[in-house]
């Protein structure tokens, strides 16, 4: 079923750089529920495609989404910080009826 097939997230960026993290969904015939982006276990990102708007952005510290550059496949973060260092994981869920889930998860520092 639906599956994180791959998370590309810069390894090493310096203080004040953009990151762009991408997670490549593969649908596998099912529908996407969601889409969420989770730093050390806390939720930053999430994109359900049948809600109005779609994206929505939780604030958590060293995060700075750029809305304008984010969506389905992609994420921008701006003017990374050193608290911007650690895990983070794209999971995605199925719709009804089976709510498949699955993530991956890459790490990125800040120096």
């Amino acid at each position: 079923g639906l599956r994180v097939s791959g998370v590309e997230v810069p390894r090493h960026l310096l203080v004040g750089q953009r990151a762009t993290l991408k997670c490549h969904v593969d649908l596998e015939g099912e529908t996407l529920y969601s889409l969420k982006w989770w730093k050390d276990g806390m939720q930053f990102y999430q994109f359900i495609p049948n809600n109005k708007p779609p994206a929505v952005v939780f604030t958590v510290e060293g995060i700075s989404v750029n809305p304008a550059k984010s969506g389905l496949h992609e994420v921008e973060l701006l003017d990374v910080q050193i608290s911007s260092s650690g895990q983070y994981r794209c999971e995605v869920v199925a719709e009804a009826p089976t709510f498949t889930t699955h993530h991956l998860s890459a790490n990125m520092t800040i120096i």
